[in-house]
């Protein structure tokens, strides 16, 4: 069982359901949460786009990878994980936060779910992404600015396939 002292910061990328190429179109997504051909994990810019390989907290459908051998040798459970890691990991132990999407490639718009939503399988309810806020940037002319302002549209979903209509 892991403490506090042996914790490790898992990511998607630890897991057995992971596939670093789901995105491709020839590669079948084996990942538990989404396809990751529609729905793709956030990532900054310049940054190639990995399947959450490195940078994303696990879900509760997560198993350790059998390469992971230090992990095997200490996962009991994902609730037992989770406690620790929302106590020692997460900023502040706040779990009141987001993730964040991009559908179809369009890596302009970022459609940000609840964490809880994402950790527990409860993001996707038939066609519709239950997103919190719709984030994107619009052109603007204040001088003091950079050119672009960062909208925040509170939202209460978003179509995955068609024209990614907005849940009102």
């Amino acid at each position: 069982m892991f403490s506090c002292d042996n914790l490790p910061n898992l990511s998607c990328g630890d897991c057995k359901y992971f596939n670093g190429m789901a995105e491709l179109d020839n590669v079948k997504s084996t990942c538990k949460r989404i396809d990751h051909k529609i729905i793709k994990f956030a990532v900054p810019w310049f940054k190639s786009y990995d399947c959450g390989q490195y940078s994303h907290c696990i879900c509760s459908d997560f198993e350790p990878a059998k390469w992971r051998v230090d992990v095997c040798k200490h996962w009991t459970n994902f609730e037992d994980y989770w406690k620790l890691y929302v106590q020692e990991i997460l900023p502040y132990g706040n779990t009141d936060t987001t993730v964040a999407f991009t559908l179809h490639n369009n890596t302009k718009i970022r459609y940000e779910v609840p964490l809880l939503d994402f950790v527990y399988n409860h993001m996707i309810n038939g066609n519709i992404l239950n997103a919190i806020e719709k984030v994107y940037y619009k052109r603007d002319n204040d001088p003091k600015g950079f050119g672009y302002k960062l909208i925040h549209e509170k939202i209460k979903g978003v179509e995955i396939n068609g024209d990614y209509k907005i849940v009102n």
